[in-house]
């Protein structure tokens, strides 16, 4: 099938919530590229840089903390879908010099197919 490159990737409008983004992450077929990708959307960077809940947004909060515990826990299997960072190379590199080496796993880019992924 022919992908109209002009749509959207990852449209998710996050203010419907995170009903969806769940559902999808306690499937039980959740591979790790999804579930890195869903971190990195919903601005799970922002959540690594001070490793805290932010009491205006509870329901960003539990998801990605949640989140967050199942990657470093090793919940999810690899897969055989990429995950490719949209991060700058200054972004990376800071990144990189604060995060302990279980936590590199969010900077870490899978092999895989590459899948167009509209969610």
């Amino acid at each position: 099938a022919n992908i109209d490159p002009d749509l959207p990737k990852n449209n998710y409008n996050w203010d419907n919530g995170f009903d969806i983004p769940t559902a999808i992450t306690d499937n039980p077929a959740c591979s790790l590229s999804v579930a890195l990708l869903l971190f990195h959307l919903a601005d799970g960077i922002s959540y690594l840089e001070s490793k805290s809940s932010n009491s205006n947004l509870p329901e960003w909060s539990v998801f990605v903390a949640m989140l967050y515990e199942r990657i470093i826990s090793n919940h999810y299997s690899k897969g055989n879908v990429a995950f490719q960072l949209e991060l700058t190379k200054v972004e990376l590199y800071k990144l990189n010099k604060m995060l302990t080496d279980s936590e590199k796993i969010f900077i870490t880019e899978l092999d895989g197919t590459d899948c167009y992924i509209t969610i």
